[in-house]
């Protein structure tokens, strides 16, 4: 997740948390939200609804063509990616829509307003009860934006290391990264008083501190 918004970050945190979509439907979801436009996000996430053929194609299809030119691969490359879309959208759609069900109560505003406050690395200010599940991944999204700013330092530190040396490198920046995420989610968890159910969003909070814990090298 690396290179995605904190709108795409959030939403895939959020559908990670969904009890009752498939881990099949799950990736071919967050394939959707890879290419996703923010306003196919905020329409995933109110509405449940995969608005993607038009918006991805036009996506990949620019991106191939100024960074390589491979024009003579344009139809094949439509064909596929419609293929793929409409896959997906036949077998995903109704999972999106009753994972939608619980984050509805937040407006696009609202959503859009506080996954870029997040972007920042900081909690944004929660100021009614919310459900458990888009409350945990406003949580979760947070702390990977930290996480973020913490390995983006790697490239610069490592980069005249070589061998054992950078591999090293790598995994000291890597390590302080994770703890840096741990210790945003361990400080924000207390947010989780502001939900409908508590209870429910500490302990997904806890449970991605422990899956956490268990990367740490």
């Amino acid at each position: 997740m690396k290179n995605l918004t904190s709108l795409q970050i959030y939403s895939k945190y959020y559908i990670n948390l969904q009890e009752k979509i498939s881990v099949n439907e799950k990736r071919q979801i967050h394939k959707f939200i890879d290419n996703a436009s923010s306003h196919q996000l905020i329409a995933l996430l109110t509405e449940g609804k995969l608005r993607a053929v038009k918006t991805i194609e036009e996506t990949l299809l620019e991106s191939k063509l100024n960074k390589s030119g491979l024009g003579f691969l344009l139809e094949i490359n439509m064909a596929t990616l419609k293929a793929t879309a409409s896959s997906m959208s036949d077998s995903a759609t109704a999972t999106a829509k009753k994972a939608s069900k619980s984050s509805s109560e937040w407006t696009d505003t609202q959503i859009r307003k506080l996954t870029t406050m997040a972007d920042d690395g900081h909690m944004p200010e929660i100021n009614k009860p919310l459900a458990a599940i888009p409350l945990a991944a406003l949580i979760m999204t947070v702390g990977y934006e930290i996480y973020k700013k913490y390995f983006d330092k790697v490239n610069h530190a490592c980069k005249t290391k070589t061998g054992a040396d950078k591999v090293a490198c790598v995994k000291k920046f890597k390590n302080d990264a994770i703890k840096a995420q741990i210790s945003a989610l361990s400080k924000n968890k207390s947010t989780c008083s502001k939900s409908k159910n508590p209870k429910r969003c500490s302990d997904e909070i806890v449970k991605k501190i422990t899956k956490l814990k268990q990367k740490l090298a």
